[in-house]
Formats: C-alpha cells, structure tokens, sequence
C-alpha cells in the first residue's frame, strides 16, 4: 500500500490544538483570568490620595467655650480633657461632654480620672499631684491622656498616602478606635486590587496622637 504525502497529518493536529485553544479561551483566557483575581473581602477601599491634605487645624466653632476666669479646677480639668481628645484627630465633636470628679483632695488622693465621652466612646485622662511642684498648702497637677480616640477613616486615609494602594485592612470595627498611649495599636495592611501586592504598617500611638510607622 502506498504511503500518504505531504502535510495532511500535521495540518490535522494543528487544526485540533487550534481548536482545543479555542474551546478553552485560548492562552490567557478565562481561567487564567479567574485564578488573578484578588480577593478584597475584609478590606475597605477608597481613591489614592496624592498628599495628606489634613492640616493641623480644628473647627473652633464646633469646641466649647473656655471656662470663665475663676472657675473650679475640675471645670478646667474638663475642658483641657476634651481638647486634648479633639486635637488628637483635630476633629471636633460638639456632642463630646467631659467630666472631673469635684473637690478632690490630691495630696489625700494623689490622682483622679476625667471621662471624655467622645463621637460614641470613653477615654480616660488622668490628673495626678506633681509633688516636686506641691507645697503643704498648694496641689499642682500634672495630667496626661490614658486613652485616646483613632478616627478609622482618617487612618486609612493616612495609610493610602503612605502606600498609594486603595484598598486597607486595619482590623478595626466602627468609627472610632481606642486607643492605649504608648502601646502599639494594630497593624494595617495596604492592598493593590490589581496586582495583589501587599504593604504592612505598624500603628502606634503617642503623646501626639497615631504614628505609622512601614514594616
């Protein structure tokens, strides 16, 4: 029997992977596609801002007004507590109220807590006695913020400038956090949609307010 000539069988079985391409979406298709896609559940995204536009400024309209001269100390203890919360996030809130146990005798008590109620949560502000500064007849006071408020949505603003991706996962739920000063906070992680790629940040918080600091 006589041999068939010439391309006949390549012809066929390129034909046939053509077709096996085709069926499949070809190199690159669908599959492929899917087996990219990046997952983004858990992350919250926003539009990749080109510089922190926030200044250091508050809306003094919305801040109570100062305590008169003359007024108690735990009047004045009050109101620096609710400043110093605001001026962590310099965000006011005019429905934030704060308060200072009256007629505390700090060389019998040594300290005592004020409570700021601020946008829904409660943070701590300490007074204590300075005993270098205090006489027998005279109490001075040195006071510090315990807790302190992180507003997640300025947050993962600051968290895009850093890492100028859109998507960001800083393990918070709500609006606002509650923050422990000088105690490392969480840690966000920045996410490209795209690509995949990842970017951590270490959050801390200080006399200052959130510090963010790459990993």
């Amino acid at each position: 029997m006589r041999r068939p000539t010439g391309p006949g069988p390549f012809l066929l079985v390129g034909t046939a992977l053509s077709l096996a391409l085709t069926a499949c979406g070809g190199i690159g298709g669908t599959d492929t596609e899917a087996a990219t896609e990046v997952d983004t559940t858990g992350f919250t995204y926003g539009d990749v801002p080109t510089e922190n536009q926030r200044g250091p400024s508050i809306d003094e309209s919305q801040m109570p007004p100062e305590p008169e001269r003359g007024a108690p100390r735990h009047e004045i203890n009050a109101h620096n507590a609710l400043v110093k919360v605001s001026e962590m996030n310099w965000t006011a809130d005019p429905d934030a109220t704060s308060e200072c146990p009256p007629d505390v005798d700090l060389h019998v008590e040594k300290s005592y807590s004020c409570v700021v109620t601020y946008m829904g949560e409660e943070f701590e502000y300490l007074v204590e006695l300075d005993e270098e500064l205090s006489s027998e007849n005279h109490a001075a006071e040195r006071a510090r913020l315990v807790t302190g408020p992180i507003i997640v949505e300025q947050l993962e603003h600051t968290i895009r400038v850093y890492s100028l991706l859109p998507y960001v996962d800083c393990g918070f739920e709500g609006e606002v956090a509650i923050a422990v000063l000088d105690e490392h906070v969480s840690t966000c992680t920045a996410l490209d949609g795209a690509t995949g790629e990842t970017k951590e940040y270490e959050i801390t918080y200080g006399l200052s307010g959130t510090a963010v600091t790459p990993l």
